[in-house]
């Protein structure tokens, strides 16, 4: 797809609400989490197909004992589904996980006993609509208590683990009382509702009463709801014995043509995401899948690829529709002989159709018919959602965002894409961010890195900020970003910024030294490089990079030289902490090292100021500056001095300043005025 096709994308793209987005994620993530689960049930529920088609009785393997094997777990599947959206609900609104799902499960097993009070407790089969509503609106109600019932129960001593359960203790029974009683409200007002509709259905024509109970059907399972379990169980169940031909009952009908496959035409769905998924996590779903949907077990497909996903509601909700229109119409006009047998959810598609019709290929070919132009419609949306979600159109996306110009290479294959949980975290969060990026909110901060014996100052790291719509904050969007691949079109933009800084303060008469973090994905892509290298050259600039980037291959080796060769000073960052390997400082040319805050706080004691003394002396035996970072408080500044750190950076004298707030050419930078450079 060429640049404009993805520029056309990125603008119609929708940004969802903060909230909302969150608890979408959320439940997709729950649904991923379980996705073991489902695959044990589905093998299950497969195995049971063939021991009772084929008549198996060995030992242990009967169709009762596969039978009572595949309703508990079905019955468990939805406890499950409850405890892992509360979980991952949790973790999105910052309150305990292990509270969320307890509380979850306390509700859920209660809306089990107000719609059947039997003990023990019957828990539903599949998931249900207090499936979703007990673990959402608890954690809902969780969070928004805490802050106004928690104990408040100090976190700073050892008992703190303790402390931190019984904050909840109030408001965990205020949110349980809360939530069951707005199910209670809600249950009512629904069943009334329900009430109301299947006696209105009642009274219209049998077909448009299938029609939009199919209709009512796929917009559960797009919520996440057994969508033929739900409208059975609410709506009048007598329909299920209603012909809509000699000897084709309504469900057989939804079997032979609206529901190949599973809900939504699973088998065409199937077939589509075969030929259009390139990822590894799509393709390795997708066949995992195949035995299953084959005997028309679908829920490995709907989890995690329908549920909540915009780009596939309307295929998933229109296309059973159609089919279905176009069933009834093929039964009206064309004369089959149908068999008074009747067949099994589990018999697979085209082959249901020959055993109904008994061996009529017209009735097969008609069902292939449908499977095909299932398969085009569904083929063409993947290949819309897949390009939604290509790490490409992300960058083209980001690029324009930020005013840059030609196409930098995005790095395909990050580990965060070849897992299942890609399918709906990376993208979906990319969805929400890449619209915010913009040349308007983002702009450059520059901290001060102040010389420690006279307190010049002629040294600034650059640092991105980001105006929320509310106020300036860091760069909270990084971590999507990263995974995404879409590093090195953030680092390009630090370094277009950058000069169009450096030009102003040469305006000024000033030529300060200016250090540029490089993500390691940008020392891999030699595009990245040269542009950022054209964009500084003749710049005072240091390049603040991660240790670990040094290991990283032949070409960050490469592209390491070329900043050399460019005249830039390469700094490494975080030393002290994570890899800090001896052999990278000895075999590279290093013009800085940054010790990491991590070992700044060690050194007022006795230990850390030992171990930064040594490091200190190695550094300077090297020929390599040395910067603490992270500094703030004078007891530290005192002893960083003692040990002959050359440059201290941190809240001690200034934190990161607009381009406004700093005066390049003023030389000098004391603790006090902080408060001056705003």
């Amino acid at each position: 797809m060429d640049r404009q096709r993805y520029s056309h994308i990125g603008r119609v793209m929708k940004q969802l609400p903060t909230n909302i987005l969150r608890y979408i994620l959320a439940l997709q993530e729950a649904f991923v989490a379980i996705l073991p689960f489902i695959i044990l049930m589905s093998i299950v529920t497969l195995f049971y197909f063939f021991v009772r088609h084929f008549h198996i009785d060995y030992l242990f393997v009967n169709k009762t004992n596969l039978f009572l094997l595949m309703r508990a777990l079905n019955n468990a599947a939805s406890i499950a589904a409850v405890f892992s959206i509360g979980f991952f609900l949790a973790r999105r609104l910052n309150v305990s996980p292990a509270i969320a799902s307890l509380l979850s499960l306390a509700v859920f097993a209660s809306i089990v006993l107000l719609e059947k009070p039997v003990l023990p407790i019957e828990f539903p089969v599949n998931f249900t609509p207090g499936t979703i509503f007990a673990p959402i609106v608890s954690t809902a109600m969780l969070a928004y208590f805490y802050p106004k019932l928690s104990l408040h129960l100090p976190l700073n001593d050892v008992n703190k683990h303790i402390y931190r359960l019984f904050n909840y203790v109030f408001v965990f029974l205020a949110a349980y009382a809360v939530t069951f009683a707005l199910y209670g409200a809600t249950d009512y007002a629904m069943d009334a509702w329900f009430d109301t509709l299947s006696d209105w259905l009642t009274r219209i024509p049998d077909t448009i009463d299938f029609f939009l109970r199919d209709l009512l059907r796929q917009l559960f399972w797009y919520i996440g709801i057994h969508g033929s379990h739900i409208t059975y169980g609410l709506l009048d169940r007598s329909i299920l014995v209603h012909e809509i031909c000699p000897h084709v009952m309504y469900p057989e009908f939804n079997r032979l043509f609206t529901n190949m496959g599973g809900a939504g035409m699973g088998l065409a769905f199937l077939i589509a995401l075969l030929i259009q998924a390139r990822k590894r996590a799509y393709r390795l779903l997708a066949k995992i899948s195949i035995p299953f949907v084959i005997f028309n077990i679908n829920t490995l497909l709907i989890y995690p690829f329908i549920v909540f996903n915009r780009y596939l509601f309307a295929p998933f909700v229109l296309i059973p529709l159609f089919n279905f229109l176009a069933g009834y119409a093929f039964v009206t006009l064309v004369p089959i002989q149908w068999s008074a047998t009747e067949i099994p959810w589990t018999l697979p598609a085209l082959y249901n159709g020959y055993v109904k019709s008994g061996g009529d290929w017209r009735l097969v070919a008609f069902q292939a018919l449908l499977l095909t132009l299932n398969t085009i419609v569904y083929n063409a949306y993947l290949k819309k959602f897949f390009q939604t979600q290509s790490v490409k159109m992300h960058a083209t996306i980001l690029e324009q965002n930020l005013g840059i110009q030609g196409n930098l290479s995005a790095r395909e294959g990050i580990p965060a894409y070849r897992v299942a949980k890609e399918v709906v975290n990376a993208n979906i969060q990319l969805d929400a961010i890449l619209p915010t990026l913009t040349e308007e909110n983002l702009s450059m901060h520059y901290q001060p890195k102040v010389e420690t014996q006279t307190q010049a100052c002629s040294r600034y790291e650059a640092l991105i900020r980001y105006w929320n719509g509310e106020r300036i904050v860091g760069p909270v969007f990084l971590g999507a970003i990263e995974q995404a691949g879409l590093a090195p079109i953030v680092d390009v933009w630090v370094s277009q910024r950058v000069k169009q800084d450096f030009r102003r303060w040469r305006e000024e008469g000033c030529s300060p030294e200016i250090s540029i973090n490089l993500h390691p994905d940008t020392l891999l892509d030699s595009r990245a490089i040269d542009v950022i290298c054209t964009n500084l050259q003749g710049e005072r600039v240091v390049f603040e990079i991660v240790e670990r980037s040094f290991v990283m291959g032949k070409r960050a080796l490469e592209n390491l030289k070329k900043l050399r060769k460019g005249g830039f000073g390469i700094s490494i960052d975080d030393f002290g902490v994570g890899y800090s390997n001896l052999v990278t400082v000895i075999e590279h040319e290093i013009y800085e090292i940054k010790l990491d805050k991590v070992l700044i706080d060690t050194v007022e004691g006795r230990k850390g100021y030992l171990a930064c003394k040594k490091m200190v002396e190695f550094c300077h035996e090297i020929g390599a500056q040395v910067v603490a970072e992270g500094v703030e408080t004078a007891e530290q500044y005192t002893r960083l001095a003692e040990i002959g750190v050359d440059y201290i950076q941190g809240f001690y004298f200034a934190p990161a300043l607009a381009f406004e707030q700093i005066k390049a050419c003023a030389g000098y930078l004391t603790p006090d005025s902080r408060t001056d450079a705003g």
